[in-house]
């Protein structure tokens, strides 16, 4: 009979079937670390592309599925999830990764198996949760009046198309990175954005920006290599001095307003 960690893990592990939002929080706490390395040590996939396996194994509940029926111990978690879910999954990716996508072309009646491209210079990407999204859209748009080009995922996210392989994109493309923290802290899918963001302050020296966002209350808990980075404060609400101070941080340039 399980009991102790055993019971609590098989609690956590059912509430994520069922889609509770602070358990899979939990679950991606404890595991998240293990899954996004799980490519890179057993398959050596780049640090560019384990982002993107890191979201196709949460999206549409895949992991959850599969974790569904898992009747173990805790120390037996880690085993289970390398032999498996995760070897499935990643197959499973690995097959969607052999066609490129596809895209329209408005001049012909065709399709055109061509790689999708960012077609404009973007300011700043924004990299939200989506609890977030009232405060974020403000945000946005705030910066639109002053003349910056921002990628939304609501305004830049096309209907039929493949989403993560456009935040990939985007992510090795745009000048600036906003990473926005709200309320509740950081939400899940934020994480492999946001350690993309940070290969490319790595490798092409991309500025990356915390943002407290209005209502987040006492300064949240960051990622331990997010906080080497100057944040920007709205806690107290969309301000001129912080929307000055952001526009500094995309622009490199200080408004005179």
């Amino acid at each position: 009979m399980a009991s102790g960690p055993d019971l609590q893990l098989k609690g956590i592990l059912d509430a994520c079937a069922e889609g509770d939002p602070a358990s899979r929080s939990k679950f991606q706490d404890l595991f998240g670390r293990f899954i996004y390395n799980y490519p890179i040590r057993l398959f050596h996939v780049s640090e560019n592309r384990v982002a993107d396996f890191y979201i196709y194994v949460f999206e549409n509940d895949r992991i959850f599925r599969r974790m569904a029926g898992f009747e173990g111990k805790v120390a037996q978690l880690k085993t289970y999830l390398s032999y498996y879910v995760l070897r499935d999954l990643y197959l499973e990716w690995q097959r969607t990764q052999e066609a490129p996508p596809l895209s329209f072309t408005r001049d012909q009646d065709t399709i055109q198996s061509t790689p999708s491209s960012v077609q404009r210079d973007y300011d700043v990407f924004l990299s939200h949760s989506s609890s977030d999204k009232r405060r974020v859209l403000q945000l946005a748009k705030a910066l639109r009046r002053r003349g910056l080009t921002v990628w939304l995922d609501e305004w830049e996210l096309m209907p039929g198309r493949p989403w993560h392989d456009a935040l990939e994109e985007i992510i090795r493309t745009v000048n600036v990175a906003a990473v926005l923290v709200g309320q509740d802290g950081m939400g899940p899918w934020q994480m492999p954005e946001m350690r993309g963001c940070l290969v490319q302050f790595v490798e092409r020296k991309m500025p990356v920006i915390p943002v407290l966002l209005p209502g987040s209350g006492n300064a949240p808990e960051l990622p331990l290599f997010l906080r080497q980075f100057t944040w920007v404060d709205f806690r107290k609400g969309l301000t001129k001095a912080g929307l000055d101070r952001l526009e500094w941080g995309i622009t490199g340039r200080h408004p005179k307003r």
